[in-house]
């Protein structure tokens, strides 16, 4: 008795809840004038005075080359977890940082291969619009390059 009686409150709340109407969706406001809009996906980023720019975290959609092993490349393929260091080409300062990998559907990315793929760096990146070539470096040695697509 003691048990329904701690219940019965609970029941009813949850049963209020599932039939009541959801909240109504509420409007977004507009940036302020003179502020750049925000990307909210993958893709182009921003265009400021001439540079793309991605903010932290964000997913970069990506045209990677690994390099072959007889040329200087990686021995093996990679996975899901493989965070290079990235040099982004016409960046002003030369810009330089770790960043991981996103395969999607490809279980693997082997020496000599090319794919579109993401890429997601922990800090934002700003280069040159007119040159967005990327090059993958591990231990000094570049291992693969490609391109941000627009």
């Amino acid at each position: 008795m003691l048990l329904a009686s701690r219940c019965f409150p609970l029941v009813s709340l949850l049963l209020l809840t599932a039939c009541s109407d959801p909240p109504a969706p509420q409007p977004v406001a507009a940036p302020a004038a003179g502020t750049p809009a925000r990307v909210a996906a993958a893709g182009s980023g921003e265009v400021v005075d001439g540079q793309r720019r991605f903010g932290a975290k964000r997913l970069i959609d990506i045209r990677l080359t690994m390099a072959t092993t007889e040329a200087g490349g990686r021995g093996a393929p990679f996975h899901a977890a493989y965070r290079p260091t990235v040099r982004f080409s016409g960046a002003t300062p030369p810009a330089e940082q770790v960043c991981a990998i996103r395969l999607g559907d490809l279980e693997a990315f082997a020496p000599g291969e090319t794919h579109e793929v993401k890429m997601r760096c922990t800090t934002a990146v700003a280069f040159a619009r007119d040159a967005p070539g990327i090059v993958l470096v591990e231990d000094g040695r570049e291992v693969g390059q490609g391109v941000v697509l627009p």
